[in-house]
């Protein structure tokens, strides 16, 4: 909450609604095209948590792992 207040320059009451109408939008994508839910991590292929790793270090990990996902030695 912290991050996004900073970001638009807004308090925590509006930066906490932001979060909360951006969560609900993401929630309904996810469900309808992937069929998914965001609070089950099992429905993904990875998890990062952004607010222990920076979106710069997501993206070389992501880019790291994505030659093994279809490894079948990996998925045993």
């Amino acid at each position: 909450m912290r991050r996004v207040a900073e970001s638009s320059k807004s308090d925590e009451r509006t930066a906490k609604k932001e979060i909360e109408n951006y969560d609900s939008g993401r929630r309904e994508f996810i469900k309808k095209y992937f069929h998914a839910t965001l609070e089950n991590p099992l429905d993904f292929d990875m998890v990062i948590n952004t607010e222990l790793v920076s979106y710069e270090d997501a993206a070389v990990i992501i880019a790291n792992a994505l030659p093994l996902k279809n490894r079948p030695e990996v998925l045993k």
